[in-house]
Parts: structure tokens; sequence; C-alpha cells
């Protein structure tokens, strides 16, 4: 959980330094949107060779490491002359064995009270002699995942990082557009909670929740632009918070049962190389339109309209879990 609250804070906040780092520089949106992609697709890329040393070193010597990398990045980021000196120190350094995660339970509340990220390590539950199952690549349920849980975890964390500047743009003070992301951060923590004890109570089956949470972000960032108000605003964040949570919490539990607990070493390689394409091009993506335009609108509408599209394909699962199984 310390660890959630520290790095997880820190990395969720970048939002907040946007324009002060723009400003800074004198760069686009574009420019600065780049260092939270290189941060995701950093973070994401070192997780199978964090995960390694961690079996070979055990997972607290790395996560002390990644921890030491961090701070160093910080610190060395206020003294970062140029923008192109940041994308190492904040981009880089900061993100670098962020998802190692040293617990032992791959259950939903397990991974709820954990507050931490697709982080199954299977040579950790059970598979320590069980051999890889590659023709894991041949089901076809492994792409749908691959497709739809990048692309709602990555036009999520965009989210984040427009959030404050789009508030601060339509005329929210700067005080009150911070706690926005607070509310993001404690609304997902506590669904996170919830939705853990809620989907092992097997009322409704973990793949629907999941699903229904994807779709209900995708219309919520499409909304996000016609709240001009910052009660409306303070809402939608806090539901952001409330279906994101519950997707993160969802997505590696989904993964073991619907793949398999002995393919997670596969599944979660997939996984992870996925996301860090999909959220590299969200987050730059995002930067270009907000310069294009002179709003963050229509990038909320893409991630949106992005995370919608995933929900849509997650509905081919049954199909593709069907054919998975001959």
């Amino acid at each position: 959980m310390i660890h959630f609250l520290v790095v997880g804070g820190c990395v969720s906040s970048f939002g907040v330094f946007f324009k002060t780092i723009q400003d800074t520089y004198v760069c686009t949106a574009s420019d600065v949107a780049w260092i939270p992609a290189i941060m995701a697709f950093v973070a994401f890329m070192t997780v199978p060779p964090a995960n390694l040393l961690s079996s070979r070193f055990g997972p607290k010597p790395v996560v002390v490491f990644g921890g030491l990398l961090m701070n160093i990045g910080y610190f060395l980021t206020a003294f970062a002359p140029t923008i192109w000196v940041a994308y190492f120190t904040y981009g880089f350094l900061i993100e670098t064995t962020t998802h190692v995660n040293g617990e032992e339970e791959p259950r939903s509340v397990a991974e709820s009270h954990n507050l931490n990220d697709v982080t199954i390590s299977a040579d950790k539950v059970q598979t320590q002699e069980a051999s890889i199952q590659w023709n894991i690549v041949k089901n076809p349920l492994l792409y749908i995942y691959a497709l739809t849980l990048p692309i709602s975890d990555g036009s999520y964390t965009t989210c984040l990082m427009m959030v404050y500047p789009h508030a601060t743009d339509i005329g929210i003070p700067k005080f009150k557009a911070v706690f926005l992301l607070s509310l993001v951060g404690i609304c997902g923590g506590v669904s996170r909670l919830v939705t853990g004890w809620f989907a092992d109570l097997n009322y409704v089956k973990k793949k629907h929740i999941y699903q229904t949470a994807t779709l209900a972000n995708g219309i919520l960032f499409c909304l996000f632009p016609f709240a001009k108000r910052y009660v409306g605003l303070a809402v939608m964040s806090g539901l952001c918070g409330v279906f994101a949570g519950s997707i993160v919490v969802l997505a590696p539990v989904l993964l073991a049962e619907e793949l398999g607990l002995v393919n997670m070493p596969v599944t979660s390689s997939v996984m992870y190389s996925t996301s860090a394409f999909v959220m590299l091009g969200l987050n730059v993506l995002a930067g270009f339109l907000r310069d294009v335009t002179g709003d963050w609108n229509e990038s909320f509408l893409v991630i949106g309209s992005s995370s919608m599209v995933a929900a849509i394909i997650n509905l081919a699962e049954p199909l593709a879990a069907r054919y998975g199984r001959r």
C-alpha cells in the first residue's frame, strides 16, 4: 500500500506539473506529453527484466533500487536545463521498476489490497514447476485482452495527464483543480477494495464488471468537455476513479482465470509490451491534439472513443473463448 501511495501518487500527479513544465521550457503540449508517454513505456517494458531480477535476488532489493532511481530522477529533474534532459530524468528514471511487486496473492481481494497494476507473477504463485505454455499465443482470447486492456488502461492514464490542465484552461482555480486528481485517487482506491470484495462474492461475473467499467469510463471521458463547472468536473473525476479502479483490480484476475495461471509469464509479457506502445501513442496524440485545437476537448473524445471501442471488442470474448478451447 505504501508503494502505491508514494509511487502511484507521484506518477499520477504529473498533470499538475504539465503547464509549469510547458512554460519553463517554452515548448508545446505535445513535447511535454512525451514525458508521461516515456514513463508509461519504460514502466511496462522494464517489467519482464525487473521480474527476472526479482526471481534472482528477491523483490525487496529490486524495489529498493527502483525507489532510489525514482528519487534521483525527481532530484535531477529539478535541475534539468532542457526538456530533452527531463525526458531522461523524469520519463526514464522515475518509472524504472515502478511496476515491480513482491506480493504473492493472486485473488481479487488480494489485488485490491495490493492496490497495484497488473502484477501477478506466476513464478510466485505455483508455476515454478510448470513449463511455460507457449501454445497460449494461438488463443484468440489472449489478443482480445491484449488489445482491450492496454487501451482502457492507457485511456485512463492519459486522462490523468489532462484533467488538471483542462480544468485550469476553463478557469478553475489551481487549488481546486489539484483536488480533482485527489478525487480520482481516493475514489480509485476505495473502488479497488470494494470491487475486489464484491467480485469474490460471485454475484456478477468478473468479466461483466470489467466490461461495464470499460464502457462506462469511455462514455465518461467523452463527457468531460461538456462539464464547465467545478461540481461537474469533480463528479466525473470521482466516477473516473471508481471505474478505473474496477478495471485495474479485475484485469490480472481475469487474465489468470480466463487464460490460465500457468500461462501468466507469456500472457503478462504480451500485455506489458502492448500496453507500453498503446500508452506511448495515446499520450503523445493527446498532446498533439491540444496543440492543434487549442484545448483538451478533442483529446478527451479520442480517449473516450478508444475506451468504448475496447468495450465493444470485449463483446467478442465469448466467441474467442469458444474458439480457444478447440
